[in-house]
């Protein structure tokens, strides 16, 4: 027998072809040549032994989207647990918006059963709802703290974290 290159499983059935399918890749790859053509290369950033080149991309206001943290203020992302038992590992996003969201990896969600943070990041296309890949950032907690999740302000979070230590150490009088 002659290696081809390639396995060929009598029990594995191939895929069968959508008659749409090379149109709309022809058609995303020319749209996404055409936004690569229109980028520019700003000037470089240099510290150090590294240097960073912005993409400078036209502002035509032909793409446009919101963050998490915006979405979910106007009420238009609800993030919650998959089911009543809930899953370490996914979450259901529902954007009920009319722009795309952008969740980005690392962001880290409060609530529901468990506080987790994202996997990846996602554009979540506008009335849309997808399932999400997360991971658990709370140990030991399992129980509904509330029915949907928020995103952490971690400018407020550390800010009440170190509030109460400025205060012990401003009420010292030996303190210079």
């Amino acid at each position: 027998m002659r290696w081809t290159g390639q396995y060929d499983l009598p029990s594995q059935k191939k895929p069968a072809k959508c008659p749409f399918a090379h149109k709309e890749r022809k058609h995303l790859e020319n749209a996404v040549k055409s936004r690569l053509q229109s980028v520019k290369l700003g000037e470089p950033q240099t510290y150090k032994n590294i240097a960073i080149v912005p993409l400078i991309a036209p502002a035509d206001g032909t793409f446009q989207y919101r963050t998490l943290g915006e979405a979910l203020a106007a009420g238009d992302l609800v993030i919650t647990e998959i089911s009543a038992n809930g899953s370490v590992p996914e979450l259901l996003v529902v954007n009920r918006g009319n722009k795309p969201v952008l969740l980005i990896d690392g962001e880290e969600l409060a609530s529901a059963k468990q506080n987790r943070v994202l996997n990846t990041s996602i554009l979540l296309k506008e009335a849309s709802e997808a399932k999400i890949p997360v991971s658990c950032t709370e140990q030991g907690r399992w129980s509904y703290a509330s029915k949907t999740f928020s995103k952490i302000d971690y400018a407020t979070f550390f800010a009440s974290l170190t509030s109460p230590v400025n205060l012990a150490i401003c009420s010292e009088p030996n303190f210079s």
